[in-house]
């Protein structure tokens, strides 16, 4: 569990460096994720991809993510997309969803590369929902870490949280002997 002091830096954080930011520019964000996502996996060796790497810690990562293979990230990182697209889903439907425990998003499996089909399909969803809805629910969902959102909250999460596992990512391939730098 975090202190209320670690929790108020990531909300300040994420609100200076996400949550003011348009609708448009976070989905640009994502996008680029994605695509940095698509470059190192296209670059790296199969057995890479699947063996966990001891990494160090970073903002955003949980010690049990700290011993995650990349694939195993993609899967965290695809569950929470789904999630984050049911509760903006829900939220623009007029309805008051809740998150519960997002610890459940940090117990993630071997994971091979079956995964990375549905992870870009999510990620088209996320990228086409601000042509599908409109983002401006007045309802909201309690978060954790960063607090009350709305549904344009949630999207400006989703493309923070992508960022943190580009960055794992890249750790866990420069571990591996792969060199990468982040590049947004």
């Amino acid at each position: 569990m975090k202190s209320i002091i670690e929790i108020l830096i990531a909300r300040i954080a994420f609100w200076l460096d996400y949550g003011c930011r348009s609708i448009t520019t976070n989905r640009n964000q994502f996008a680029r994720g994605i695509q940095k996502i698509n470059m190192l996996l296209a670059e790296a060796p199969h057995d890479i991809l699947e063996t966990p790497g001891s990494i160090k810690p970073q903002p955003g990562l949980t010690p049990t993510m700290l011993n995650w293979s990349v694939y195993m990230t993609i899967e965290h990182t695809d569950r929470v997309h789904v999630e984050i697209l049911h509760l903006i889903e829900s939220l623009e439907r007029g309805e008051y969803p809740t998150l519960g425990d997002i610890s459940r998003f940090d117990t993630v499996g071997p994971a091979g590369p079956d995964i990375m089909e549905h992870f870009f399909e999510h990620a088209k969803q996320i990228e086409a929902l601000p042509h599908r809805l409109p983002l401006t629910s007045r309802n909201r969902v309690h978060h954790r870490i960063f607090g009350s959102l709305k549904s344009r909250g949630l999207y400006a999460a989703v493309a923070m949280h992508l960022w943190i596992h580009v960055t794992q990512i890249e750790a866990i391939l420069n571990k591996h002997g792969q060199k990468f730098s982040r590049d947004q």
